[in-house]
């Protein structure tokens, strides 16, 4: 069995600055092109789901296509819940979702960019 770090993807390794850092190591290979952006909503989501999909999305600029069925697993768990289900399971998946996706603030130093204001997830 082979030991080591698997490579990052690409999006990870250029959201956190490491291609920029000039002490990066030349030598460990990253994984490019792993994607397009999320982009739209899917056409089967409709009224609340499209709104929160589009403001969620402005949020998690970092979400990519293979990404898709976990975020709209996301997106569903939230419209549930401001229409008032308030239930343990419901905050349990979207809090297991949502650091999944990257959306936890503990990830704030993974997707933090130089120059980029952060956002205010609670407005």
């Amino acid at each position: 069995m082979v030991s080591g770090r698997h490579p990052l993807p690409f999006h990870v390794v250029e959201a956190t600055g490491a291609i920029d850092d000039p002490n990066i190591n030349r030598t460990r290979q990253v994984a490019e092109g792993i994607g397009r952006p999320i982009g739209p909503p899917p056409e089967h989501l409709e009224g609340d789901h499209r709104e929160i999909w589009e403001e969620l999305t402005r949020y998690m600029w970092w979400l990519r296509e293979h990404h898709q069925h976990m975020f709209e697993l996301y997106v569903r768990l939230i419209v549930r819940m401001r229409n008032g289900d308030t239930s343990s399971e419901l905050i349990s998946g979207i809090m297991r979702c949502s650091g999944v996706l990257g959306g936890d603030p503990r990830n704030d130093q993974r997707f933090a960019q130089p120059g980029r204001q952060k956002d205010d997830h609670l407005d």
